[in-house]
């Protein structure tokens, strides 16, 4: 009996009762939610190996159930085929990736890989992806093992090297860790967790300034699970005909940071639905991570004209736009987007990020006095005001906004310091001195000590 939930296994016995052969249930998951041409492909794949159960037709309904994430009918066809075909390696590879995904955990996964193995050892992502659970099982030594024997195969993997350096980094040897680390993110220069790893091996060799900049680049991405695996790209990913499919695959591959597959599948997908919004969105990010982006502010704009309430399109494109030094522009569309939601708190949230990196004091300043009048009793926003008219040399306006702050909490000492050095910009000392004083009395470390006789 298999252990997949989406499959029967029945014996169709002899009329007479006196025996019979087991005949194995073709799993049809439910088509509710599912278009109908990916409907059509799947009923003819189930209908082709109807008319011959053979391991081939097994295997290939079994791709197309894992081209569209129905895990445990996958595995369950890619069982069968094993079965008929047990010298075969897509078929224990397969099983072991569809077995993952319906939570078998990391042992059972690695068992079937090491099935896999014997079958085919010179494939350089099912070492990989062994690695990558031996590490999640505390077996170090093991990963590394399976990371270099991975590397030797594919020296250009950025996985197989990341994997490397994080495994040197785990059994304390944070020199062969950058090593390998360094070569990870020349090959790949997007990936957070790479860069992550980095900023902490440099830390242990006390590399501190090339250990800042590594974790301010993995501040500025994503992680990713990237592994190019040619098994999946030939066999399983033609599979994948519906357009919905194809555009959640996408937006997976921008999310691991495989921008150039991502448009290639991307463009599949825009043949199917024109001038789909998601579509364009996600072209623009995929240009975006790979520094075009001038590609991706037309791709957003062009969105952005047929429906202007896209409060998360605007932000998109005010950020790339901010990026690009193109900051009046970007004040443009953050504008748009605080017109369509001026409460929302993501876009809050963005807007106190960005302001105060812009050098125009004047937008900032406009900025901050509308979300002051639309969010009266927000206290980062009166900061973030006061703090502006003291760069712009209005400490008059200042002191106002700081006494806001100090009314909407007085026991905040930040608030109170503001406060005293707006006054002390006016020329008002006592004043000035009693803010500090009471900064002091509030965090006794605060730095308006400094200020205090």
């Amino acid at each position: 009996m298999t252990r997949f939930a989406a499959v029967a296994l029945t014996a169709a016995l002899s009329a007479a009762g006196c025996g019979g052969e087991a005949v194995i249930e073709i799993p049809r998951p439910d088509p509710s939610g599912m278009e109908p041409e990916v409907v059509a492909q799947l009923d003819e794949l189930r209908a082709t190996l109807e008319q011959d159960r053979s391991a081939a037709n097994w295997g290939r309904l079994g791709g197309g159930y894992h081209a569209y994430g129905l895990w445990d009918a996958a595995g369950h066809c890619y069982e069968q085929a094993k079965a008929l075909a047990p010298q075969e390696f897509r078929w224990t590879y397969f099983l072991a990736l569809a077995e993952e995904k319906t939570g078998a955990g990391p042992s059972r996964v690695q068992q079937r890989l090491r099935e896999a193995e014997r079958l085919r050892s010179d494939y350089a992502p099912l070492h990989i992806r062994l690695g990558r659970l031996q590490l999640e099982l505390g077996s170090y030594n093991d990963a590394g093992i399976s990371f270099t024997r991975a590397a030797s195969l594919d020296p250009r993997s950025a996985a197989a090297l990341r994997g490397l350096g994080q495994a040197w980094l785990a059994v304390g040897d944070p020199a062969r860790a950058v090593e390998a680390l360094d070569r990870a993110t020349r090959l790949d220069s997007n990936d957070a967790a790479a860069w992550s790893a980095l900023a902490l091996a440099l830390a242990q060799l006390g590399q501190d300034d090339r250990s800042r900049q590594a974790a301010a680049r993995a501040g500025q991405l994503r992680p990713h699970q990237a592994i190019d695996d040619p098994e999946l790209r030939a066999f399983v990913e033609p599979l994948a005909l519906g357009p919905t499919r194809l555009l959640a695959s996408a937006g997976e591959r921008v999310r691991n940071g495989e921008f150039a597959a991502a448009l290639e599948e991307l463009s599949r997908v825009e043949r199917r639905l024109p001038h789909h919004p998601d579509v364009r969105r996600l072209q623009a990010r995929a240009h975006l991570g790979l520094g075009q982006a001038e590609q991706a502010v037309a791709l957003l704009e062009e969105v952005l004209e047929l429906d202007p309430q896209q409060l998360q399109l605007h932000t998109e494109l005010a950020s790339v736009l901010e990026k690009s030094g193109r900051h009046d522009e970007a004040v443009e569309q953050f504008s748009r987007a605080l017109a369509i939601a001026p409460r929302d708190p993501g876009l809050l949230a963005e807007l106190n990020r960005v302001f105060p990196t812009l050098n125009d004091l004047d937008a900032q300043i406009d900025l901050y006095t509308r979300l002051t009048q639309l969010l009266p009793n927000d206290m980062r926003i009166q900061m973030q005001l006061g703090g502006v008219w003291l760069r712009k040399g209005n400490a008059a306006r200042a002191v106002l906004a700081f006494k806001r702050v100090v009314e909407l909490d007085p026991v905040s000492p930040d608030a109170r310091y503001q406060l005293g050095v707006a006054y002390e910009r006016l020329g008002r000392v006592t004043d000035a001195r009693k803010q500090f004083a009471e900064a002091v009395d509030l965090d006794p470390h605060h730095i308006a000590r400094e200020k205090l006789p």
